[in-house]
């Protein structure tokens, strides 16, 4: 099947119907062992519970390997992610499942087991019929009287009321374990099929592994505990977190064991705080960083003077006047379709008036970023097919379904404005990373990555959805002060070439400068329509000539003589005799 495969190009749609009945995931597993290129998901490569055997799966010699980790600004977060275990009712209810049909095919098999091998069993199910329910009641209790968020898990009360009575926690884990190995086991054994389709999860597993990085977190200080309450259709939903907050161990155990590694972004700024981040380590890595290779009078970078959405400052009736304007000034002062980014949900709600009335002005369509992300693609292609019928405005959220990974190429997007520094929310959550970051690094460098360099990524990634070619035109505002020379701001950590370009504005001078190369930039494309319209009109018109002409000139050059010509003219009357002789016939 792989060596047919070989023999054409399969798109992934089609996989599944060429690999007739295989499975596809062990078709290109074995596709990838004879590759020179694997392109796969962060997950594959850095997810903890996959790393350790991803190269004996593809056969590979880590040694000869070099990756390529694209978007790399990305990589951190992503293998936190990756290395977070939860903990839901539905995950427990389909553990207690897993355990009663494990105890069933015990009975009916009627084993003769020595005690020993009974004991494990039973000491391993007794744990189990202890700690499942005490998890359950534990988020019962937290969804009815937490308010929709997340909190810091208190540790203590919760190991209190999870292991009371149960004795010595490793060892009571050590049977657990157990158990939940034997029903994997079972579940394999009885139902590849429906495992293969993704029916059957190992809840029990799953339940263990959050325990256990529970436990880990009592003695690693990277490792945190929390409690997320969600609201979905009317009622609350509580999980369980752990998460470890520091990427580099995990990514260390991939890059210092293959050949080479080359991490590549456009928002990698500053290099150092980013070598940090996902290495752990000054001066382990070689870092470069390049010019931006788009021409500079295709982009106008803007600064606000006096905005901000600090606290402090927030809601002062001056500074939102100044907010305001500089909407206006981008909504109504750039042609076709432009973007507005917010720092939250309730900032781009406290502006949704705003955003309205100036895109009733200006003859656009106010695009709204929604709560799901099933209703993105639809929301999208409209504000796609609205930027050729006079343009559109989307708002959305700094590090939201619409601020990072799409491409608006083209006139998708003329212009966009980033509505403050997107820094995190400064709980107790936050406050804990920050902490621990500043204990492994010190205080200045362990702000920066824990709490500025996030935001700053987030503001970087919104402003660069606007230029995505080297012919594209757009104007990108940064709305607020700190990405300007503010005393304690950002711009000392923007790339370079950002540093060099922006120009600090109030919402009258924004609105003016941006006037103006709108219209300077509309001429430009005029002229080039004009320009692209008679070229194609002289290849219109001179075709049949400029071949032969290009025949000529071509045979001249390779020193061919008359020879070739004159056999190609042979050739035509050869061909106008034959269909000459057949019209008389």
């Amino acid at each position: 099947m792989v060596e047919g495969l070989k023999k054409r190009i399969t798109p992934p749609s089609d996989l599944q119907e060429s690999c007739q009945g295989i499975c596809p995931y062990e078709i290109m597993s074995l596709y990838a062992q004879n590759s020179d290129m694997v392109i796969m998901n962060y997950s594959h490569l850095f997810s903890p519970d996959f790393q350790d055997i991803i190269f004996q799966w593809l056969e590979m010699d880590p040694e000869k390997v070099t990756a390529i980790v694209d978007e790399a600004h990305n990589l951190g977060d992503a293998v936190r992610a990756l290395n977070s275990r939860t903990l839901t009712v539905r995950m427990l209810d389909l553990a207690e499942r897993e355990v009663e049909k494990f105890e069933d095919t015990l009975g009916q098999a009627r084993l003769e087991e020595s005690r020993e091998g009974a004991s494990w069993r039973r000491e391993g199910i007794r744990v189990i019929r202890i700690l499942l329910p005490r998890l359950k009641r534990f988020l019962q209790s937290r969804q009815e009287r937490m308010q929709e968020g997340e909190a810091l898990l208190d540790a203590d009360l919760f190991r209190s009321f999870l292991y009371e009575g149960v004795g010595d926690i490793d060892e009571a884990l050590s049977y657990f374990s157990d158990v939940a190995v034997a029903v994997a086991d079972l579940n394999l054994a009885e139902g590849d099929r429906e495992n293969l389709q993704g029916d059957i999860q190992p809840s029990l597993a799953l339940v263990l592994l959050f325990l256990r990085d529970a436990e880990k977190a009592e003695e690693d200080p990277s490792y945190q505990r929390k409690i997320v309450v969600n609201g979905s259709g009317g009622k609350k939903h509580a999980r369980l977190e752990v998460n470890n907050v520091d990427p580099a161990p995990t990514i260390r155990r991939i890059t210092d064991n293959i050949n080479a590694t080359v991490m590549l972004s456009g928002t990698f700024s500053p290099l150092e705080a980013y070598e940090l981040y996902c290495l752990g380590e000054e001066k382990r890595a070689q870092k470069l960083s390049l010019p931006n290779p788009f021409p500079k009078e295709n982009r106008l970078l803007l600064v606000a003077e006096k905005a901000t959405t600090q606290l402090e400052t927030r809601d002062d009736s001056d500074n939102r006047e100044e907010i305001v304007g500089h909407i206006r000034s981008v909504i109504e002062g750039i042609p076709g379709n432009v973007a507005v980014f917010f720092t939250s949900y309730p900032m781009m709600n406290s502006y949704r008036e705003a955003c309205l009335g100036s895109a009733k002005t200006a003859g656009k369509k106010l695009c709204i970023e929604p709560r799901s992300a099933e209703e993105v693609p639809l929301l999208l292609e409209e504000f796609f097919r609205l930027g050729e019928r006079g343009g559109a405005v989307l708002t959305g959220v700094c590090g939201g379904k619409l601020a990072e990974g799409i491409d608006y190429k083209g006139e998708a997007l003329n212009g966009v404005a980033v509505i403050g520094l997107p820094l995190a929310a400064y709980d107790e959550i936050q406050k804990e990373i920050n902490a621990y970051y500043t204990r492994k690094y010190g205080k200045t460098e362990g702000m920066l990555i824990a709490y500025t360099l996030p935001a700053i990524n987030r503001g970087l990634q919104a402003a660069g959805r606007v230029i995505r070619a080297e012919s594209e035109r757009g104007v990108l505002l940064f709305c607020d002060r700190r990405f300007g020379s503010a005393p304690g701001g950002v711009n000392q950590f923007l790339p370079q070439w950002v540093r060099k370009e922006i120009i600090m504005v109030d919402a009258p001078k924004g609105r003016e400068l941006i006037e103006a190369k709108t219209v300077e930039w509309g001429s430009q494309k005029r002229a080039e329509k004009r320009q692209d319209e008679k070229v194609s009109s002289r290849r219109r018109s001179g075709r049949g000539k400029a071949e032969k002409g290009d025949l000529k000139e071509l045979v001249k050059k390779l020193g061919l003589g008359k020879s070739v010509l004159e056999r190609q003219e042979q050739r035509g009357s050869a061909k106008s005799g034959r269909r000459a002789a057949g019209e008389k016939r």
